[in-house]
């Protein structure tokens, strides 16, 4: 970081020039930062600047929220359609590494024997060719595509699936998360029962939730996705999310509170 791109501002209280007590601006500050979705994108670190001007009259009471309360929200704009509840297809768009565990879930999705679900998935990385060479009448495997080619080719899918390594928790919070939920979609989480995206689905009751070594959960968490009334229940509560707690204003509104 270059030291003259950081600038603090401080403000002399007993002037009357400004109306505020404080101000801070970081100006132009420009940082190397590895940023993408895919493995790929994130090989080669990317020069980013960021500039930021705070102030504030005067200083508010301590409340009950904090950074980690507040959930974030996919870029993309919610959708107004739901998707089709009697297609019985999962949706997985993301990365294919290792963290993923993509075969663990393909393996575990196998060894059950479910004859009613296909998987169609979308991707890049580092496991994608293995993954594709496991391809069957069950299971479809394409390469990335931009987000709206991906969205106008799966929006009848109504499940997305989020997939993590048992060992992931806190940090476990995928943004595919959000992209899935601003499509509509139930959400089937093959993860840490402690993961904070886990947490998370079962908090809301957006979806489902499977341990990733244990077959019997998986068998039971089919059996319930065959059940109408349970989708549409995770399908309305989604809906209300999206509306109450995920659109942007309301998280731009959440962050102002804690300044």
């Amino acid at each position: 970081m270059k030291k003259n791109n950081l600038k603090i501002v401080k403000i002399d209280r007993k002037k009357n020039l400004f109306n505020y007590e404080k101000k801070v601006l970081i100006k132009d500050l420009i940082l190397d930062l590895k940023l993408g979705y895919f493995d790929f994108e994130k090989e080669k670190p990317q020069k980013v600047k960021f500039t930021l001007d705070v102030n504030y009259e005067d200083k508010k009471p301590s409340n009950d929220k904090d950074i980690k309360s507040i959930y974030h929200f996919s870029p993309y704009e919610i959708s107004n359609v739901n998707p089709n509840l009697d297609k019985k297809t999962i949706l997985y768009a993301g990365n294919m590494g290792k963290p993923q565990n993509i075969k663990r879930f393909i393996d575990t999705f196998n060894s059950i024997e479910e004859k009613n679900w296909k998987l169609k998935f979308f991707g890049a990385g580092e496991e994608f060719d293995s993954i594709k060479d496991l391809e069957s009448d069950q299971l479809n495997v394409f390469e990335h595509l931009p987000r709206s080619e991906l969205y106008d080719k799966t929006k009848e899918i109504p499940v997305g699936l989020i997939s993590l390594d048992k060992e992931i928790t806190v940090e476990g919070f995928p943004g595919k998360t959000f992209d899935y939920l601003s499509m509509n979609k139930i959400l089937l989480c093959f993860a840490n029962s402690d993961s904070a995206v886990s947490k998370f689905i079962e908090k809301y009751e957006l979806g489902f939730t499977v341990d990733p070594y244990d077959e019997t959960s998986m068998k039971k968490i089919f059996d319930k996705l065959n059940d109408q009334s349970l989708l549409l229940k995770y399908q309305k509560n989604i809906n209300n999310l999206n509306k109450n707690i995920l659109n942007k204003s309301k998280v731009v509104e959440d962050y102002y509170s804690l300044i």
